[in-house]
């Protein structure tokens, strides 16, 4: 499985997440909560 980068376009926050391929990108930021990854 691919680990993804994301980081929020609000507050900056940077995440990676393991993900299959087939799985739906992440949207909501853990730190702000604004859907802004």
């Amino acid at each position: 499985m691919p680990i993804y980068e994301y980081q929020c376009n609000n507050c900056g926050h940077e995440l990676e997440s393991l993900q299959k391929i087939s799985d739906p990108p992440l949207s909501d930021c853990p730190e702000c909560g604004e859907s802004a990854l």
